[in-house]
């Protein structure tokens, strides 16, 4: 099964000016360690002149970057343009259906590095997409919101679909967006920038929950366990004192446990520092 990735990058108001820095190692990682069938399309959604961005990047050998305005993508976006830009990405992963060609699709951050080889059958196994899980107590407060968004009256204890990076199924982003949007009798885009107390993956997984999907589209947690799969390594940097410490080379390792690594963003770690952590790799 083909699989192409989405990429949110730079998207007004609020993302870190490092950000596409930060993309070009990602782009970099990605292009050494994809390793399907076909080159690997990554849809990369732009605040900025599209043409403009297409014309700077390089020639990858396996995969294919396509820029796309936000704009393109959720016209409504523009009658929020003093809205976080956290919230932003967020919209764009799950409208990204709308261009993505492929039934699931690698949903990405730019402070990400792919450290293992990968391929479409590596992320869709038998027609699930690996999973990674946390639990919902972690980020109560997410599950909360989207939960009182949806109206959803189902418990909010146990696991739930962790954050960046996962695999989403196309299908039911359209279906919970539309969905969104006859709850509120608006389009779903103004509907969620107005009632600001949700992120895409919670909303994500109580739909598909309530709905049944989550058990025919993804693997379950210990389905991910007992075949001992990842989709994030446990070597990342969340906070800017860990940086010092970090070992991506355990990342990297030929029996490592997950596909990508996390330096967090907003430690404003700068991508030179994490380019020299990683020359020996990439």
């Amino acid at each position: 099964m083909i699989v192409e990735a989405v990429l949110p990058l730079r998207a007004t108001g609020g993302y870190s000016y490092l950000d596409t820095q930060r993309a070009e190692i990602l782009l970099q990682s990605l292009d050494k360690f994809w390793a399907g069938a076909r080159k690997l399309v990554i849809w990369i959604v732009v605040a900025d002149d599209a043409a403009e961005m297409a014309t700077t990047l390089p020639n990858y050998q396996r995969i294919v970057p396509r820029v796309v305005r936000e704009r393109d993508l959720i016209g409504e976006l523009a009658d929020f343009p003093d809205a976080p830009g956290w919230y932003k990405q967020q919209l764009i992963k799950l409208a990204a259906h709308s261009v993505v060609s492929t039934p699931f699709y690698l949903v990405l951050d730019a402070d990400l590095i792919c450290a293992q080889p990968f391929s479409e059958e590596s992320l869709v196994v038998d027609g699930k997409a690996l999973t990674d899980w946390e639990w919902k107590s972690t980020h109560e407060e997410w599950w909360q919101g989207s939960a009182k968004f949806l109206q959803y009256k189902g418990p909010l204890k146990g696991f739930g679909m962790s954050v960046t990076p996962e695999v989403l199924c196309g299908q039911i982003c359209k279906q919970l967006l539309a969905h969104v949007g006859e709850l509120y009798n608006e389009h779903w885009c103004s509907a969620l920038m107005r009632i600001q107390i949700w992120t895409e993956f919670t909303l994500y997984c109580l739909y598909a929950t309530q709905n049944q999907f989550m058990q025919q589209y993804h693997h379950s947690r210990p389905w991910m366990i007992r075949h001992g799969k990842a989709l994030r390594s446990r070597h990342n940097v969340w906070f800017a004192k860990d940086f010092g410490k970090w070992t991506p080379s355990r990342a990297f390792a030929a029996e490592g446990r997950g596909i990508f690594m996390v330096c967090q963003s907003n430690t404003e770690i700068d991508p030179k520092r994490i380019r020299e952590k990683l020359r020996d790799f990439l």
